[in-house]
């Protein structure tokens, strides 16, 4: 059954360590760093992350900051494009790969993406950066992971952007893969202990979740969902003619100034 489970847990994930975007193409700054002497992590295990600074901009405790979960699609580096325009717009940007993606070294699992993001987190975090300035933003099955983390540090947290998340894991994989198969490999996945829909209903802080129209990682069902289960007061951004992971890699989208905007709006950018 693990083994089995594992199969299913795969098809979450599209990863490799090929180097896709650096951040010297947008003019940016960063800061990179290698997780791998802690007690949570096995031996020949490492975590890598990257922290993108605005042009003439330390990290210090006066800035918000953006804790980014990329999508589990390739690398770190190739969704770069997803989140530079931030730290171009004056937001540093924290990224990091889970393990079993691009620099990072072990095996990537559900349950793993959320130890990867704590122990990040306490090296990044753990001095003179103020914790409550962070802004998460998560896509895809880095958007669960995201969940889960917000579960854990709520009094930390500024603010929180989503997109293309699912309310359940064997929900997602059910109504992806459709009846019989979807069902068989459903219960199948040994899934984490709390779900997206579990969490997102507790969300006090400002949230906005992102819908792309022709979005081809999640289905209806589970879609409607998670959104039903939205707190009055978060916005639900209904984005026309976009795929997943399009709404903010392109150069042109309107969206990257409608996000600014919104976090100006609740005092969130520099």
């Amino acid at each position: 059954m693990g083994f089995l489970s594992d199969v299913v847990e795969a098809m979450f994930f599209r990863t490799d360590s090929m180097q896709y975007w650096h951040a010297s193409l947008y003019g940016l700054g960063t800061v990179r760093g290698e997780i791998k002497n802690s007690e949570r992590l096995k031996e020949h295990e490492a975590i890598a992350y990257e922290i993108l600074l605005p042009r003439g901009s330390n990290f210090s405790n006066e800035t918000p900051f953006v804790f980014f979960f990329h999508s589990a699609q390739f690398n770190m580096s190739y969704n770069m494009q997803q989140v530079a325009f931030l730290a171009e717009g004056g937001l540093p940007v924290v990224m990091f790969d889970y393990r079993g993606s691009g620099l990072s070294h072990g095996v990537l699992s559900l349950e793993g993406m959320l130890l990867d993001a704590e122990l990040v987190w306490d090296e990044v975090c753990g001095g003179s950066v103020k914790k409550k300035n962070a802004i998460l933003l998560g896509q895809g099955v880095g958007a669960d992971a995201l969940l889960r983390f917000y579960s854990r540090h709520e009094q930390d947290v500024a603010a929180v952007v989503l997109e293309s998340v699912y309310a359940t894991q064997r929900g997602w994989v059910r109504d992806r893969y459709g009846p019989v198969i979807g069902d068989i490999c459903a219960r199948l996945l040994r899934v984490t202990e709390i779900q997206p829909i579990d969490i997102i209903s507790q969300v006090t802080c400002p949230l906005i979740v992102l819908r792309p129209e022709k979005d081809d990682f999640i289905r209806d069902g589970e879609r409607r969902r998670f959104d039903e289960a939205v707190p009055k007061g978060a916005e639900i951004w209904h984005v026309k003619g976009r795929r997943y992971l399009g709404i903010f890699s392109d150069n042109a989208s309107s969206y990257r100034v409608k996000l600014f905007s919104w976090l100006n709006q609740h005092k969130l950018t520099k």
